[in-house]
């Protein structure tokens, strides 16, 4: 296990690879935005912003252990794993967002909220969260997908879905019992 505990900024990207895995206690990019990260080692993020000005790809298990951010400015987000963790996931992305693995499969996010400036794919079986879950531009189904929210809040899409044939379900218990799924621009 390797810890990581202070702020890391710059020009340059960042690769985390190898056996094990990485702790990250500070904030990446966040005042001069790393141009790249690649991920191939787990990692597990305590309030951990990730920002770069370009691409971030992900390929081993995230876990949250705090609120956690990825934010990509002019590039893409791709997430090629997992990410568990009781605690508030957000990613904003410039051009697209890949999700090509669960989200709160073992443990639930408590929200997620997904931005992306020109297309959101959704390349999994089952997106979960004990609060909301955020969609907003354009959204495409790579696969059919579950939004499963466990114990409340809300599940708001707001930006055009292009299914391909593939089914979405909205499992929500919603605020107060009652399904609260809000769809805008279908």
């Amino acid at each position: 296990v390797f810890t990581l505990n202070v702020n890391v900024n710059g020009c340059c990207s960042l690769t985390f690879n190898g056996a094990g895995s990485i702790n990250l206690h500070n904030e990446l990019g966040l005042v001069t935005p790393l141009s790249s990260v690649t991920g191939s080692t787990a990692l597990t993020l305590s309030g951990t912003t990730i920002q770069t000005s370009g691409a971030q790809t992900y390929g081993s298990p995230i876990t949250l252990a705090a609120n956690s951010e990825f934010i990509s400015t002019a590039g893409s987000v791709t997430f090629n794993t997992t990410i568990d963790g009781a605690f508030d996931l957000l990613i904003n992305s410039a051009i697209n967002t890949n999700i090509n693995n669960t989200i709160g499969a073992t443990t639930p996010v408590a929200t997620s909220d997904v931005t992306s400036g020109t297309l959101t794919t959704l390349n999994t079986s089952l997106i979960r969260s004990t609060g909301n879950q955020t969609y907003t531009g354009p959204n495409a189904l790579g696969t059919s997908v579950t939004l499963n929210g466990t114990t409340g809040g809300s599940i708001n899409i707001s930006g055009n879905i292009a299914g391909a044939g593939n089914a979405l379900t909205v499992n929500d218990t919603g605020v107060g019992g009652f399904l609260d799924v809000v769809l805008s621009n279908l």
